[in-house]
């Protein structure tokens, strides 16, 4: 729990929301533990949950969920979890409220019950609903990158969703500030858009370390190839790094990559393994005509 969270729940406890508070923040962990439970059913290893005052986050193995594969029923289990137990709960609240027709809905053991069951249950609801939204760092993101990923490369697409997801908080930010300065409302929605501003810079750079680590991994061993698998052809001319080249090898695919010289001929033929050897044994500047290569 960060230090700002415990001090945030005193105040709202302090407040006489203590109650209130506790749903929200045990939406957010549920939904969380939800990602948590299905990476090790995974075999992906789960570090921590870390719960801040706006949200919460689960830290998992970055660079076993390169792989898109790995990575879409994962993300997938957040949202899925906060949307069955919010239509559970507002289920239930509906039939206990049903139960006790003669009970007022806001007077009593039964009422109170049936109020706090229903928003708790649109409390879940809201929250999957929200992390599926398009921008990092929001289930939705991490669903758009690895669909991206698959076409463009892990980095490319990270630094598009990371820049959407910075673009979304700041826009947040500036017109839930308005509201505020205008009408009075809307400062927690400020906040928030602060936080996923920060939230989509931060993982922007962790995704670097991820896809580095992963690239390293890959090389330490070549894949191995099981029956017909899908691949791709990349051409680069001999003057470009092969940081430049790995930037753009897609996880699921195997790679060819021609070598082309200045006029646009091509003269050589490797693949990802020797990219990826050449990558953590000499470095991300050398160029790729330094690469061991069949001539054509």
């Amino acid at each position: 729990m960060h230090p700002a969270f415990l001090l945030l729940a005193l105040l709202l406890v302090l407040a006489g929301a203590g109650v209130r508070a506790a749903m929200l923040f045990g939406a957010v962990l549920a939904h969380e533990m939800a990602h948590v439970v299905w990476a090790r059913r995974r075999g992906v290893r789960a570090h921590e949950v870390q719960l801040h005052p706006f949200g919460g986050v689960a830290r998992l193995d970055e660079a076993a969920l390169v792989e898109p594969a790995d990575e879409i029923p994962i993300i997938f289990a957040g949202p899925a979890a906060s949307l069955m137990a919010g239509l559970a709960l507002v289920a239930a609240g509906r039939a206990l409220g049903a139960a006790h027709d003669s009970v007022p809905s806001d007077g009593g053991p039964a009422g109170f019950a049936v109020a706090m069951l229903t928003q708790w249950g649109w409390d879940h609801l809201g929250l999957g609903a929200f992390n599926l939204l398009p921008a990092f760092p929001l289930d939705g993101g991490r669903l758009l990158r690895a669909l991206l990923a698959r076409r463009m490369g892990f980095r490319p697409a990270t630094r598009q969703v990371s820049l959407a997801g910075e673009i979304a908080g700041a826009v947040m930010a500036i017109v839930a500030a308005w509201q505020f300065a205008v009408r009075g409302e809307g400062l927690w929605s400020a906040v928030m858009g602060l936080f996923l501003l920060h939230a989509a810079r931060g993982e922007r750079q962790r995704a670097s370390g991820s896809w580095a680590y992963y690239l390293a991994r890959q090389a330490g061993s070549r894949r191995a190839v099981s029956g017909v698998m899908e691949g791709r052809i990349l051409v680069a001319p001999g003057a470009a790094t092969v940081m430049q080249v790995a930037d753009r090898l897609v996880p699921d695919r195997y790679h060819l990559v021609v070598v082309a010289d200045p006029s646009g001929r091509l003269v050589g033929l490797t693949d990802e393994g020797e990219v990826l050897r050449v990558l953590v044994g000499r470095g991300a500047s050398t160029p790729v005509a330094s690469l061991p290569a069949r001539r054509l």
